[in-house]
């Protein structure tokens, strides 16, 4: 699944939902390395959800890290993945907490928790 990555934006974007989905070990560093080899929004938001779907508290970490700490394309795609946990209070909690180190965030925040 992992070589579908280097393909066309249609079919990584999708092999990086379905790896996502999976959660096979080893997932989140393949998905790890090709967002950071992505430039384009669309593409960052799509790694950053399918990491997100990971569920792994690695994952996590490493959308946390990314919305409080990296320029404002990146930390959107982040917080905005982690809004698939919304109704988690603690992940919202933790999320809100992001909003406070990285104030570009808080429209993001409003609309998507």
């Amino acid at each position: 699944m992992a070589a579908f990555l280097n393909r066309g934006d249609i079919e990584a974007e999708c092999a990086a939902l379905a790896l996502g989905s999976s959660r096979l070990d080893g997932a989140f560093q393949v998905l790890q390395s090709w967002q950071q080899a992505r430039a384009k929004p669309t593409q960052l938001a799509v790694a950053a959800l399918a990491i997100a779907t990971l569920r792994s508290d690695e994952a996590l970490d490493h959308l946390f890290r990314l919305a409080e700490e990296d320029p404002e394309v990146l930390a959107t795609s982040a917080l905005r993945a982690l809004a698939i946990y919304a109704h988690d209070t603690a992940i919202r909690d933790r999320a809100e907490a992001c909003v406070a180190s990285n104030p570009i965030l808080k429209p993001v925040f409003d609309s998507e928790f």
